[in-house]
C-alpha cells in the first residue's frame, strides 16, 4: 500500500507541473498565428504615439510576416520588433512597440504618479497625459529677419527638467542645452504627415524618441534613417531598409570598415549641420 501511495503521489506532482507549465506557456504558443491587433495598444490613447494608421489597422492592411507572425516569438520578441506587409503600399515595414512590455507599464505608472490622484487604481493614464501635456506646453516666439515672429506651440524645456522621475530616462533631454532642439523635434513632429498631437508626442519623447528623430531628420533630406509612417495607438510603422548593423557582425572587415565610415560621416554631419 506504502509504494503505490508513493506511486500515485509522484504521478500527481508530475501531472500538476505539466499543469503549471501549460498555463504558463500557452499565451506564447496558442493560437500560432499571432493577430496583429493584440499589439496595438489602440485603448491607450491618448497616452499613445498616434492614430493616423488606425484605419489600415483595423481595415486589415497590414499582415505581421516571417517569425512575427508566431505567437511564440514572444518568448524571443523582449523589445516588441515586427515585420509585416503594408498590402495597399505592396512594402514591408517594420512596426515597433518603442519599449518592453516592462518599460510600458512603468510608463503609464509614471503617468500616474504625476496625475493629482497620485496613482493607485483609480488613476487613468490617458487622463494624466492630458494634465501632464497642458502643464508642460508653452508659446514659443520664433525669430524672423524681419522682426515680425510667429507663435509656435511647443514643449518647455525648463519644465521638463525639473521633473526628474519623468525625463531621468530621455536621452534626448540629456544633450538639450537650449529650447530650440526641443522646439525643432516638436514642431517636425506636428507638421509630419502622421499628425501627432502634443499628447502624442509627449507620450513618444518620454518612452523612446526615435519616431521624432525621423520626423526631424528625414530621408527626403538626405539624411540616412529610415521614413516614419506614422502610428496607431502604441504600434509604430517604419520603412524597411534592411538588416540592423549587429547582423553584420560576422562580415568581411572592408564591409564593417565601409559601416563604420558611414558613421563617423553621419557624426561629421550632425556636428556641422546647421
Amino acid at each position: 500500500m506504502k509504494r503505490r501511495f508513493r506511486i500515485n503521489r509522484k504521478k500527481a506532482l508530475y501531472y500538476f507541473l505539466a499543469f503549471l507549465f501549460n498555463v504558463s506557456v500557452y499565451k506564447y504558443v496558442l493560437p500560432f498565428r499571432r493577430d496583429i491587433l493584440t499589439i496595438i495598444r489602440a485603448d491607450s490613447c491618448p497616452a499613445c504615439y498616434g492614430q493616423n494608421l488606425c484605419g489600415d489597422f483595423f481595415s486589415d492592411q497590414f499582415e505581421l510576416e516571417g517569425f512575427s507572425r508566431w505567437t511564440v516569438s514572444q518568448l524571443l520578441n523582449e523589445r516588441n520588433v515586427y515585420y509585416a506587409r503594408w498590402k495597399s503600399r505592396n512594402r514591408t515595414v517594420v512596426l515597433k512597440n518603442l519599449g518592453t512590455d516592462n518599460e510600458l507599464r512603468d510608463f503609464d505608472a509614471m503617468l500616474c504618479g504625476f496625475s493629482s490622484s497620485g496613482g493607485g487604481a483609480d488613476c487613468d493614464p490617458d487622463k494624466s497625459i492630458e494634465v501632464m501635456a497642458t502643464d508642460l506646453t508653452q508659446q514659443q516666439k520664433t525669430d524672423d529677419k524681419d522682426g515680425q515672429g510667429q507663435l509656435l506651440m511647443t514643449l518647455s524645456l525648463n519644465k521638463l527638467k525639473y521633473l526628474p522621475q519623468l525625463t531621468a530616462g530621455v536621452d534626448l533631454l540629456k544633450c538639450s542645452s537650449q529650447q530650440s532642439l526641443v522646439d525643432l523635434f516638436t514642431q517636425s513632429a506636428l507638421h509630419h504627415p502622421s499628425s501627432p498631437s502634443m499628447k502624442n508626442i509627449l507620450s513618444i519623447m518620454l518612452v523612446n524618441q526615435e519616431p521624432l528623430i525621423a520626423t526631424a531628420f528625414t530621408k527626403s533630406s538626405g539624411w540616412p534613417f529610415p521614413e516614419y509612417y506614422g502610428a496607431c495607438g502604441r504600434l509604430t510603422a517604419f520603412e524597411y531598409i534592411g538588416s540592423p548593423l549587429n547582423s553584420y557582425y560576422g562580415s568581411s572587415w572592408l564591409l564593417r570598415a565601409s559601416f563604420a565610415l558611414q558613421l563617423l560621416e553621419l557624426a561629421k554631419k550632425f556636428s556641422k549641420n546647421k
